[in-house]
């Protein structure tokens, strides 16, 4: 994995997964394209390709495959400084990614429209974050 890459994106194989990839490809920001389908991400990276066309050469992601608990995603976020969910439902899938990040001491973001979610990982996880300086911040699409 690329020293480079401080960014990863979980879940994101899906409709909001390629879009947040085509932004991060178009301010030229590294990313790891995460999930637990490597077949599927490599399909959906090919797709963010194919969308950028002309602005396909500013893409800069490597894909991982990795499933979805704390003890899989802990090496992955470690290489890591923010992380971005997009894989819901995320009151059922979410809280092994926050509990990652936490542990691994990385920003985390989703984009989830879910009230019950970000009240429950802000009662759960946010005096947590803010003491260690780090972001806490769902719902950045809603």
């Amino acid at each position: 994995m690329s020293p480079g890459r401080k960014v990863i994106i979980y879940g994101a194989n899906g409709y909001t997964g390629k879009l947040v990839a085509e932004s991060l490809a178009q301010r030229r920001i590294p990313f790891l394209f995460a999930g637990r389908s490597k077949d599927k991400l490599d399909k959906a990276l090919g797709i963010v390709r194919e969308r950028l066309g002309a602005d396909a050469w500013k893409l800069d992601a490597e894909v991982v495959a990795v499933d979805n608990s704390v003890d899989a995603l802990l090496p992955v976020f470690r290489k890591c400084s923010v992380v971005i969910n997009v894989a819901g439902p995320f009151m059922q899938v979410a809280w092994p990614v926050v509990e990652a990040a936490f542990e691994a001491d990385c920003h985390y973001l989703d984009t989830t429209g879910e009230q019950d979610w970000v009240r429950a990982i802000a009662d759960k996880y946010g005096e947590q974050f803010a003491a260690r300086g780090r972001l806490l911040a769902p719902a950045t699409s809603f």
